[in-house]
């Protein structure tokens, strides 16, 4: 295989080694679809209809796994890619890393993109929303912003130390994954910092609310990630009364989570 993507274990995609096929799966039914030769990295939306294809070359095309045709809905050429981190959201527009600190936004059936300024950085990560609504672009310099895809800024300025290598939002779109240098885990809207890991060399990662536990992947293989004190005051309290050989009293509540819980 060549580049792949990951949306859950039943829904996923990848370019074969000759380069000229992509093989997927969507909730764990699986198909084929041929591309131009060379086709070099993948993308597929979080609903897992849309998938996005294209090389080092400047070619790029959107397929729609529902329509039962091989035909792209989005067939651009000469497009001068700034960086392989595409993305799809699931409304089928595909953003693309633009040289010279621009996004270009196509629709289906478009054959003219939009244009999203982003400065002059260069894109290492970008992803949608699960509603398509937002799109969020991490940098090399550790920049991480939230647009809307018509370019409005929403959100807080959030920044890495070093290159975001992967950006995403969890499956309700209220909190924002990257990694790089470290996994952060942020309230994208506030800027709040739910939780955070050291690492180095990391590609990618994933976080699970309900459960408080990261996967990141990096150089140095796939790592589980928990966080004790990433839950609700609720939560926390239970741990501590978990912790502690007596009951807490009303006072010690009050201090842990606050006089009205």
């Amino acid at each position: 295989t060549y580049y792949g993507a990951i949306v859950s274990d039943a829904t996923w995609a990848l370019v074969t080694a000759d380069q000229r096929t992509v093989e997927f799966s969507v909730d764990g039914k699986r198909g084929t679809l041929p591309v131009k030769a060379g086709s070099a990295f993948v993308k597929l939306s979080v609903n897992g209809r849309w998938l996005a294809v294209g090389d080092f070359e400047g070619h790029m095309s959107l397929f729609d796994l529902t329509a039962g045709s091989n035909a792209p809905v989005v067939s651009a050429s000469d497009v001068e890619l700034g960086s392989p981190f595409i993305a799809v959201s699931s409304a089928g527009v595909l953003a693309v890393p633009i040289i010279g600190g621009t996004i270009s936004l196509w629709t289906p059936g478009s054959s003219t993109p939009t244009s999203v300024g982003v400065g002059r950085s260069e894109v290492r990560s970008l992803a949608f929303s699960p509603d398509g609504t937002h799109l969020v672009f991490g940098t090399k310099d550790g920049g991480l912003r939230v647009l809307t895809p018509d370019g409005t800024p929403a959100g807080r300025l959030l920044h890495h130390s070093g290159s975001v290598e992967s950006v995403k939002f969890t499956a309700d779109g209220s909190l924002l994954v990257s990694a790089g240098d470290e996994v952060r885990v942020t309230n994208w809207r506030t800027g709040g910092l739910v939780a955070r890991w050291p690492g180095t060399e990391l590609l990618d990662a994933t976080y699970d609310p309900r459960t408080h536990v990261a996967i990141a992947v990096g150089m140095n293989g796939i790592t589980r990630l928990t966080c004790e004190t990433c839950g609700s005051p609720d939560d926390l309290l239970a741990l501590a009364e978990e912790r502690v050989t007596r009951q807490l009293t009303s006072d010690e509540r009050a201090a842990l989570v606050g006089p009205d819980s």
